[in-house]
């Protein structure tokens, strides 16, 4: 099932091999830890590859540089993962810290490209909270969405795809992704409120 070998796993099924990887892993099992970093570089690869676009760095050394920070820091952090709750929010909350980071470095690249500065602010602009992706809470709210809600926040909120990338990731049209992606992020408000 390695994700980098080309075959295409759905959502589902990869979050369950990379949570089972993890929770393995931690119990010491070292094929599982180097699996899990092999499916690890590819998604990760994915995500940075958008991120440092959007940024305006045409420096592709930038997307490894960015991968093995990303990598010590989960396995820094390894023992913060809960394995009751879903692996890829947590992974891309790191990484997602991680890009902000190089993005506040490098902010004179984006100055001369004329872009906006990215800081944790603009992430959290649709949570209306200052970046709770490490939230326990959001984790469980996440894993309560129904699986079309959660796979658009997953693919346009944490992966940062487009709509139109998500589309055809999820094969639904884009206003029903749009849907999907609004009742979502109405539910999950709703749930963190209440919560």
């Amino acid at each position: 099932m390695n994700g980098s070998e080309g075959i295409k796993i759905s959502f589902e099924q990869r979050e369950a091999m990379l949570r089972e990887l993890m929770s393995r892993s931690l119990l010491g099992n070292e094929a599982a830890y180097r699996e899990l970093m092999r499916e690890l570089v590819s998604i990760l690869r994915d995500f940075f590859s958008n991120g440092v676009r959007k940024s305006g760095v045409t420096d592709l050394n930038v997307v490894d540089d960015l991968i093995q920070e990303t990598l010590l820091g989960i396995h820094r952090k390894r023992h913060t993962y809960d394995k009751e709750q879903l692996f890829t929010p947590w992974l891309y909350a790191i990484a997602r810290y991680k890009l902000i980071d190089f993005q506040r470095r490098n902010y004179r690249f984006r100055a001369v490209g004329g872009l906006e500065p990215l800081t944790a602010e603009k992430y959290a602009e649709d949570w209306n909270e200052a970046d709770p992706l490490l939230s326990a809470s959001l984790l469980k709210a996440m894993a309560d969405l129904p699986d079309k809600q959660r796979v658009a926040v997953e693919l346009v909120k944490l992966q940062e795809l487009s709509i139109d990338e998500a589309t055809q990731r999820m094969g639904m049209s884009a206003s029903a992704v749009k849907v999907s992606l609004h009742r979502a992020v109405k539910a999950l408000r709703k749930n963190l409120e209440d919560g």
